[in-house]
């Protein structure tokens, strides 16, 4: 059994990510989203490079200042972020205006600066990454390319199960 102290993101990241494309739609990144009970995934170009990440907080932020969400939508959207549960909350498709949902890209709405760090950061490093950017997903990256995802669930797992 590791130790905390040697453990690396390549140790716990989540390899199976879901991606968004930048061409994507905000209607299909929302269903992506409550399909498989997220709340962000990073954005990648035709040839897998990692160009920006979405999450729920930023469709609620835009959402406010374009003044498209219905009900309390921004702030149900704001708070997946806030929650460390591997089902990480759900929304609605109708939450917002079909409008906004047809019209508006993921590249238009996405954070083009990534958190990320390397395969080999450590556990420390990536709690040190999530606490200073106030982030709960840190993108695992070779280069450009996307290797993996590390969420503060997945840290907590980590501990609970070696501390």
């Amino acid at each position: 059994m590791q130790t905390l102290t040697k453990i690396t993101a390549k140790d716990i990241m989540r390899t199976d990510v879901a991606t968004l494309r930048p061409e994507d739609t905000l209607e299909s990144a929302i269903e992506l989203f409550e399909e498989l009970h997220i709340s962000g995934a990073p954005v990648v170009d035709g040839s897998g490079e990692l160009i920006g990440v979405l999450s729920a907080s930023d469709i609620a932020r835009f959402a406010r200042e374009k003044g498209t969400a219905r009900g309390g939508a921004s702030e149900k959207l704001e708070q997946l972020d806030d929650e460390l549960t591997e089902d990480e909350g759900r929304f609605e498709v109708n939450d917002y205006s079909e409008e906004l949902l047809g019209r508006e890209r993921v590249c238009d709405w996405m954070t083009a600066k990534v958190i990320s760090a390397r395969p080999d950061a450590t556990l420390r490093d990536l709690c040190r990454v999530m606490s200073r950017e106030s982030v709960h997903r840190v993108v695992i990256a070779s280069g450009k390319q996307l290797a993996g995802l590390v969420t503060s669930f997945d840290v907590v797992r980590c501990v609970a199960e070696h501390g």
